[in-house]
C-alpha cells in the first residue's frame, strides 16, 4: 500500500481499518513517530524515510512487528544520530533472539558487528 506523499501527520488508529498489509510505503509525510504502526502484524516492509521521526522509541516500538524484515527510516532526524542504527538493530535483535532473522535497515542487511552487538 503506497501512502507516500500524503503529508500524514499520524498513524496512531491506523490498524483498525488496515487490513493483512505486508507493505507499507509512508515515506515523504509529516510523521513524528510510528505509534499505531506496532498493532499492523502483518507487516513484512515498511518505508518511513524522510518523516520527522526524532527520537528512537518512535521507531523501535515496532520491534514488535513480528515479521518485519525490512524497514526504511533514512532522511529522518533520528537517522542522523551517531548510535541510529546500533540502537535500532539491537531493540530488533533483543525481540527476536539468536534465531530471527535480521532486520534490514535502511536497505542495508546488518554487518558481522551488529548481527552481534
Amino acid at each position: 500500500l503506497n501512502l507516500s506523499f500524503n503529508q500524514i501527520e499520524s498513524m496512531r488508529d491506523i490498524s483498525v481499518c488496515l487490513g493483512n498489509v505486508s507493505t507499507l510505503l509512508l515515506n515523504f509525510n509529516a510523521l513524528t513517530g510510528a505509534e499505531g504502526l506496532e498493532r499492523v502484524y502483518s507487516l513484512q516492509t515498511l518505508d518511513l524515510s524522510d518523516n520527522c521521526i526524532d527520537t528512537l522509541d518512535g521507531i523501535t516500538l515496532l520491534q514488535r512487528l513480528p515479521l518485519l524484515t525490512s524497514l526504511r527510516c533514512k532522511g529522518n532526524p533520528v537517522a542522523m544520530r551517531p548510535d541510529y542504527r546500533v540502537a535500532v538493530l539491537g531493540a530488533f535483535q533483543l525481540k527476536r533472539g539468536d534465531a530471527g532473522e535480521p532486520l534490514v535497515l535502511d536497505g542495508t542487511v546488518p554487518d558481522v558487528k551488529e548481527q552481534f552487538l
